[in-house]
């Protein structure tokens, strides 16, 4: 009866941090978040399975979906989601989704389909007794896989913060905490420890996997706790206040003021009429015209002048000679 109530108290824990996890996944969509969502569901899945278990007894159904969850599902996309948040070349992490997939589809079909062997009751099953060797060894090759992959991952974040790598600072927290998690998961599915420890370390992993997840979240200004992130910019680093240590002054760039547009032409209202020059007066006319003879005295003016003379005393002026052929008197 104690088991039975241990492990609705850890159902009802790890169910709402699950319900707290896949939302905040299908906010952000962020691959982490969905791998270790996936590994929430297996253990709310198990631990639920453990509470039913105790007070009703156990069965093939039970015993199937507990395993599948918390000793195949849980420990491999813990390893998934942890990869997908350490690893910086897109290699590595599509080669840890394809495994995860593939030996997730290949495992499940041999749990579910493998014959059970030994009687069940309200007793915690150890799959020791109860499977053969094919699911034991799929569970096993899951929990070393699991293991090494989150022990690696932890290694090199580790490594890098102490090369005072900023990103892997804040994340070697959040990391070391998902990683206990992954042990805590492993120690709980393996049969070793008694029935409550087994409880506890199920319903405390599905705790610390939620909160290491939360702590690798970006924190956006409309949400609480925000209070850390004043002044700063929406990159999170410190705004210039002006007293920093200064470099080179740059070139300064003056405000440079927009040009004046012209004033709008003023109306005029014989706009758009036909209209004429008007005339010039015969006296302004007169006053543009030259005075004498702007092109001053030429050879034929010595000709014009004895014409003139002879003119004058009576003489008649030549005529000029007519064409061939021309009547005097012009034209009939």
């Amino acid at each position: 009866m104690v088991d039975a109530l241990l492990a609705l108290v850890a159902t009802l824990g790890a169910l709402a941090a699950t319900g707290l996890l896949v939302s905040r996944a299908n906010k952000d969509r962020l691959l982490y978040l969905i791998a270790w969502s996936f590994t929430q569901v297996g253990l709310s899945l198990a631990l639920l399975c453990m509470s039913v278990g105790f007070l009703a007894g156990f069965n093939g159904a039970l015993f199937r979906v507990m395993e599948l969850g918390a000793a195949l599902i849980g420990p491999i996309w813990l390893a998934l989601g942890m990869i997908e948040l350490i690893a910086r070349y897109v290699q590595v992490r599509f080669a840890g989704w394809l495994f995860a997939i593939s030996y997730t589809v290949v495992a499940t079909v041999i749990l579910v389909l493998d014959p059970l062997k030994g009687t069940l009751s309200k007793k915690l099953p150890k799959p020791g007794s109860t499977y053969d060797a094919l699911p034991l060894l799929l569970i096993d090759g899951a929990h070393v896989v699991a293991v090494l992959a989150l022990a690696a991952c932890t290694g090199v974040t580790a490594w890098l913060a102490s090369k005072r790598d900023q990103e892997a600072a804040e994340l070697l927290i959040p990391v070391a905490l998902v990683a206990l998690a992954g042990v805590l998961v492993v120690s709980g599915t393996r049969g070793f420890l008694p029935a409550p420890l087994a409880v506890i370390a199920l319903g405390g992993a599905a705790g610390l996997v939620w909160y290491g997840a939360i702590r690798t979240i970006p924190v956006y200004a409309d949400e609480e706790g925000y209070e850390g992130y004043e002044g700063r910019d929406e990159y999170g680093t410190e705004r210039a206040t002006g007293y920093e240590e200064q470099g080179y002054a740059g070139a300064r760039h003056e405000p440079v003021s927009a040009p004046t547009p012209p004033p709008p032409p003023s109306h005029d209202p014989r706009r758009g009429e036909l209209r004429f020059p008007d005339p010039v007066p015969v006296a302004q006319a007169d006053d543009f015209r030259f005075t004498g003879n702007p092109a001053g005295p030429t050879a034929v003016d010595g000709v014009g002048a004895a014409a003139g003379v002879a003119g004058a005393g009576g003489g008649l002026v030549p005529e000029q000679a007519r064409p061939g052929g021309a009547p005097k008197g012009g034209p009939p």
